[in-house]
């Protein structure tokens, strides 16, 4: 199977596919089928939540009752995340690699990796400065 074979098995929509939008719709509502409160967030901050958030939620709302619809929307994202891991983020990278950069948009994400930078450059400005001090 080529990789778009499977991620439409995974889907359960051979259309689903060939539009990321269609994909992350669905996504969406099978998170608020598991039990996300998902009017209360961006779409960006949805798509960065892994499994075991989606475990924590599933497993409180279950409590409460399991209905068919709920039952389907778990296993159509834990099959998602036992075949390609990560954030559902991630899992849209992977299946449809730089398209998926239009979600990527969230504040945080670009807020982090720009820290991580800044932290980077401050690591290696010490380093440097410590070993001009030992010379």
């Amino acid at each position: 199977m080529t990789k778009n074979e499977n991620a439409e098995k995974d889907l359960g929509d051979a259309h689903a596919i060939d539009n990321i939008d269609k994909t992350v719709i669905k996504i969406v509502s099978a998170m608020q089928d598991v039990g996300f409160n998902v009017e209360d967030y961006s779409i960006e901050n949805i798509l960065l939540n892994d499994m075991n958030n989606i475990n924590a939620v599933y497993q409180r709302t279950a409590e409460r009752g399991l209905t068919n619809k709920m039952e389907k929307s778990y296993k159509f994202l834990f099959n998602l995340f036992r075949k390609y891991g990560g954030t559902l983020l991630d899992i849209l990278y992977k299946i449809y690699g730089d398209e998926a950069k239009v979600y990527d948009t969230n504040l945080q994400v670009e807020l982090m990796k720009k820290i991580k930078e800044i932290e980077a450059k401050e690591k290696d400005l010490i380093n440097k400065q410590g070993i001009n001090d030992l010379r």
